[in-house]
């Protein structure tokens, strides 16, 4: 695999990103539309292939008019990132439905850094098919990723993180 990074020894790379739903809808009633007018949900998904040569990270994004509680976005992108040697770092086990860290260390690194990477990038689709919306005005915080992964955990559909 070509031009990966390496991190904590791990390489890897972004493959591919596929917009799953993009659902944008203007308000219906009035509402003060400037900086920090709406919250936005996120829920990450974090998944490895069976084989471990992919990890896929899927990022949905609800966003709402605090004034109008309408939600105004709810956004899904799949984004795919290419690993070279993952089987270095983590095994299955018998059962293939838990996946556990040789290092506790690396996994805290590398989860962030990797979901950091699909939060900037959907941050930046967004801000791009916004344009002209109030996601041009009120877009996407930028976030700690570490902050974020705190209380994160593999496989749980319970990530959901709402910031403003």
């Amino acid at each position: 695999m070509e031009n990966l990074n390496v991190s904590q020894g791990l390489h890897w790379g972004l493959k591919n990103v596929v917009i799953t739903k993009y659902n944008y809808s203007m308000s219906t009633k009035p509402f003060n539309q400037v900086p920090g007018s709406s919250i936005f949900t996120i829920n990450p998904l974090f998944a490895f292939t069976p084989n471990f040569d992919e990890i896929h990270v899927t990022i949905n994004i609800i966003g709402k008019i605090k004034e109008t509680n309408e939600i105004f976005i709810d956004a899904t992108a799949l984004f795919i990132f290419g690993v070279s040697n993952l089987k270095d770092f983590a095994d299955y086990n018998e059962e293939k439905t838990n996946i556990s860290f040789k290092d506790k260390n690396f996994e805290k690194m590398i989860v962030p850094m990797i979901i950091g990477v699909a939060y900037s990038t959907m941050r930046g689709i967004l801000i791009a098919k916004g344009a002209g919306t109030i996601l041009q005005v009120d877009y996407l915080p930028i976030i700690n990723p570490q902050q974020f992964h705190k209380d994160f955990t593999i496989g749980d559909n319970s990530n959901v993180k709402e910031v403003e």
